[in-house]
């Protein structure tokens, strides 16, 4: 696989995660513990962060203009922490 490949792989999986956090609860009647349900939703902000690597990585090796995705990654990466940080 392609380093392009891998990363639209991974922002795929991160959005079905997010359909499936949102549809699952809607479905049942099972209630979860706040520490699951931020690692549950940690994995999709993670795999898109990893995903913007790659494609700083890809842009690096081109010579390509990098500012808006370390831009993005920095936004994820506060959110993520503030998210996670919260009570």
């Amino acid at each position: 696989m392609k380093k392009y490949e891998i990363r639209y792989l991974l922002y795929f999986v991160a959005v079905l995660w997010f359909i499936s956090l949102i549809f699952i609860p809607l479905m049942s009647e099972v209630t979860i513990s706040v520490s699951l349900t931020k690692v549950l939703v940690s994995i999709p902000f993670l795999l898109v962060i990893i995903g913007k690597i790659l494609a700083i990585i890809e842009k690096r090796n081109k010579n390509k203009s990098l500012a808006g995705d370390v831009g993005i990654n920095i936004g994820l990466t506060i959110a993520l922490l503030m998210y996670l940080l919260s009570v």
